[in-house]
């Protein structure tokens, strides 16, 4: 009886996760559409790059060797829109891989770390998704928090860590799980596989919440410090000017 109410449990808490993750999910989604709005800028610069250099091709030859003709100016016309699109369809590069998040200073290792889970966002499951918006506003929260840190101090080797070994490692050692076992609970009735990666997750995001947590009290406290020297040391000596 007891194993059957907690496999209803989870069920329930598992549509509670497929829900719409509200404001994280927002941001999310609006990231995304700049980074698809920054890659077709780029893409289409570099079409238009590659035509340009045809083109003065063209006029160089034009220039020292004289027209080209009607077949030369047919076969141009050919080429200026497949060259154009063949450079425009060519990989943009800069995908992020787990090696070189290891190599990342904790100042970029968030916002690193927010593109490499999101371009591994299609081979989790839909489960996963609430938690991966919370880890994502959770990255871009922190990241300016620990460009304020030497890359030595404690608190940025943690996340450092997190980051760039235990996060990735979930995802990967998950992605290896054959797909038709990641459903299926464990044969002592424990949760499934996708389950247990979507409580990994959480683990992730509350530990990113812990830090970031912790900077901000520290940025409130410096703040409340030097805001009591300032009155502690003007008003009590009855302003700058006497």
């Amino acid at each position: 009886m007891s194993r059957e109410v907690d496999a209803r449990i989870q069920r329930f808490t598992e549509v509670l996760d497929r829900l719409p993750g509200g404001s994280d999910a927002r941001a999310v989604h609006g990231r995304r559409i700049k980074r698809a709005v920054s890659n077709a800028g780029r893409r289409l610069r570099r079409g238009l790059i590659a035509v340009a250099v045809l083109l003065a091709g063209l006029l160089a030859y034009y220039l020292f060797l004289g027209t080209i003709g009607i077949g030369g100016f047919l076969l141009v016309a050919l080429l200026l829109p497949l060259l154009f699109i063949i450079a425009a369809s060519l990989p943009l590069g800069g995908d992020i891989q787990p090696e070189a998040l290891k190599k990342a200073t904790p100042a970029v290792l968030p916002a690193q770390a927010d593109r490499w889970l999101d371009s591994r966002r299609a081979e989790l499951p839909r489960l996963a998704a609430p938690t991966l918006d919370k880890i994502s506003a959770q990255l871009n929260a922190i990241g300016p928090q620990l460009a304020t840190l030497p890359e030595m101090d404690p608190l940025a080797q943690d996340v450092s860590r997190l980051l760039n070994k235990h996060l990735p490692e979930l995802v990967e050692r998950y992605t290896k799980v054959p797909a038709s076992m990641r459903t299926q609970p464990d044969s002592d009735g424990g949760p499934s596989i996708e389950r247990r990666l979507v409580d990994g997750l959480k683990t992730v995001e509350g530990e990113l919440a812990r830090v970031s947590d912790t900077l901000s009290r520290d940025d409130r406290d410096a703040f409340l410090v030097k805001g009591q020297f300032l009155e502690d040391r003007y008003k009590a000596d009855g302003g700058v000017v006497k």
